[in-house]
């Protein structure tokens, strides 16, 4: 390095200056060049953007299960006669269930892996509508807009929802409160008299106490042909129907100290019913509001909007009915028409259970009446579920096995029993015949493994807890008794011969209803599979999810309750090994049972029904 600094010394000193500053400034150039190279090549790899994958739109159908087909190669068997009675051997359908846990359910030749979700119908909408319903939104009057907590009691609430209606019901009035980032699609205004703490649960603000809430709702009123009708209704607290920018009824709970009804009617311009019949006949927990005559030209639409809520918490009602002028109804016991519930499509069978077990047998009808909507409605099936392709027939218990042995001679022989290491069999001409396991193909010792069934002990678990509701700090009120129960089940093996083959486990659980105990609700459904082994030590633990289950008295009892349960234990030809049942007439019924799905009222026959509603004395406050 020395040396090349003094030559460059010399250099400079012998030459002249125009000749130093060219040599310089080439020098920089160079410098500069070897800069940019070096920079360049530790530049990172360059970030490449990709456009974002277009997916198409999600088609919403029902959830079906993946069925899978076992391999063909799996050698066909049949059954011996010594399997349980021929009665207790009807092949299952698969069917698409809500069901509480488990890990798969195989019958037959088909192996089915599926968990789906256990819901009940909201009576207060639903997550997708069909596009005929009208969208709501949910409001805590006692929360603010970021979910803090504010003061509010009865009079403010009653004062804000006036003060929306008299403002042209205009949400910017409601902004300063709560609202549920959930919203519903409801199809019809039908929530007869329950707990008030219903709708809050349905828009998954469960932990809302039941009282100074509101929910609004918007959509389009139509019909496919020309028709004039007006709404009946009743609202425990509020309830109020706007159409084409019109107040055309007002149905609050009246003469209360906080009065909602005379409030709102002063905030909707002074509405009041032009009817004789208002307030004259039972509908819910108090008395019907007649509405304004309404005229539908075929097709054209009008804008609607709904709002439902409760003042002061206990018992919420939202009832809204449909009378056609010119129309003859039938009349119940006050002489007052039983009008059809107001809806856009034709409740399913979920959906008139929910209304069914609250409803008061003669005030509605959930059938017939118009269903506004552009295009006639199609028949809509009360079908409880849908079933998959049926698994083929078993094959019929009197014909024999045919045994193939280690020289490849095939022989007609029935199954008698294992003992030690051998087979017994019985021949065409009922001769015995003992044949080491060993001689036997793997085929016929997979045989025998079935037809050996193993014994079980049993047992079905039940656990519960208590939660308590806080409910309305104003009404004087018990708080209704929520209890969760977690079923399961445990299963040992009793038998000493290894079983190396999968059990399948199924539990249904039912329930009754406290105000009739001759219904039945189906409230859980759970499967599951294991193969007892030395890993295991021979035996099977499961569980499903909690079941709530709510009571209450008012001037009779009302709610759920557990009665029953029904385990059975099958293998892999779907053939029942072993069935176990709190009472005698589950099992008998279990073909009926395999039809309906978690939350499906049934009788004694395991039959669909519909609930039993609270008798026509019942009044709540």
């Amino acid at each position: 390095m020395k040396q090349i600094i003094e030559t460059y010394r010399g250099v400079v000193k012998g030459t002249s200056s125009g000749w130093m500053i060219s040599l310089l400034f080439h020098l920089g150039i160079g410098v500069v060049a070897t800069s940019i190279f070096f920079v360049v090549q530790k530049k990172p790899d360059p970030i490449i953007f990709r456009p974002a994958v277009v997916r198409p739109p999600i088609e919403l159908e029902l959830m079906k299960p993946q069925v899978k087909i076992r391999d063909a190669s799996t050698p066909e068997r049949s059954i011996s006669r010594i399997t349980v009675p021929r009665n207790s051997l009807d092949r299952p359908e698969v069917v698409v269930s809500s069901l509480g846990g488990g890990e798969g359910l195989s019958l037959g030749d088909f192996s089915v892996d599926f968990e789906l979700p256990k819901t009940e119908q909201s009576l207060v909408g639903d997550d997708f509508g069909t596009g005929f319903g009208f969208v709501g939104t949910f409001y805590d009057f006692k929360r603010d807009r970021e979910g803090g907590t504010m003061i509010m009691d009865p009079h403010q609430f009653v004062a804000e929802v006036a003060r929306f209606v008299r403002y042209d019901w205009k949400t910017s009035k409601l902004s300063r409160f709560y609202r549920s980032k959930k919203q519903l699609h409801a199809e019809c205004f039908m929530v007869p008299p329950v707990k008030s703490s219903v709708a809050p649960a349905a828009f998954d603000e469960a932990d809302t106490l039941g009282y100074c809430w509101l929910a609004h709702y918007k959509g389009q009123l139509v019909y496919h042909e020309d028709i004039t009708f007006r709404f009946w209704g009743h609202g425990d607290d509020v309830m109020a129907v706007r159409v084409d920018g019109k107040e055309v009824l007002v149905a609050c709970w009246p003469g209360s100290t906080w009065s909602p009804q005379d409030i709102i009617c002063s905030a909707a311009g002074g509405w009041q019913s032009s009817s004789s019949k208002s307030r004259i006949y039972t509908l819910g927990n108090n008395t019907a509001v007649v509405g304004d005559w309404i005229t539908l030209k075929k097709g054209e639409p009008l804008d609607m909007e709904v709002i439902i809520g409760e003042v002061p918490g206990g018992t919420f009602c939202s009832m809204l009915t449909v009378e056609v002028q010119g129309a003859d109804y039938e009349l119940n016991r006050e002489q007052a028409p039983i009008l059809p519930m107001f809806k856009t499509s034709e409740p399913s069978h979920d959906l008139k259970d929910r209304i069914y077990e609250w409803l008061t047998y003669d005030q509605v009808s959930l059938t017939g009446g118009p269903v506004f909507r552009d295009i006639p409605p199609a028949e809509r099936s009360d079908a409880a579920f849908q079933s998959l392709e049926k698994a083929p027939d078993p094959v019929q218990l009197v014909e024999p096995h045919l045994w193939s042995g280690l020289d490849g001679e095939l022989f007609e022989a029935e199954f008698v029993s294992v003992l030690g290491n051998a087979v017994v069999l019985k021949s065409a001409d009922g001769e015995l015949v003992r044949l080491p396991l060993a001689e036997l193909t793997s085929n016929d010792r997979n045989f025998v493994g079935l037809a050996e069934l193993p014994e079980f002990i049993c047992s079905v678990t039940k656990q519960s807890d208590q939660r308590i509701i806080k409910t309305t700090p104003y009404l004087d009120e018990i708080p209704p008794r929520l209890l969760d129960y977690t079923f399961g089940a445990k299963i040992r093996q009793t038998s000493a011969r290894a079983y190396e083959h999968a059990v399948y486990a199924e539990l249904f659980i039912f329930g009754q209803q406290r105000i009739d105990d001759r219904k039945y609700i189906l409230l859980d459904h759970q499967t599951s599979s294991f193969v007892p082994g030395k890993e295991n030590r021979r035996s099977h633990v499961f569980k499903g999810s909690p079941v709530e289950l709510m009571s209450y008295d008012t001037d009779q009892p009302l709610g759920r309750k557990y009665s029953d349960y029904l385990l059975i234990l099958t293998d892999e030809r779907g053939e029942v090994i072993q069935q176990q049942a709190s009472a005698a007439w589950i099992f008998p019924n279990l073909g009926n049972l395999r039809k309906l799905q978690v939350g499906n009222f049934l009788d004694d026959t395991c039959t669909r029904v519909y609930p039993t509603g609270p008798g026509p004395k019942s009044l709540y406050n």
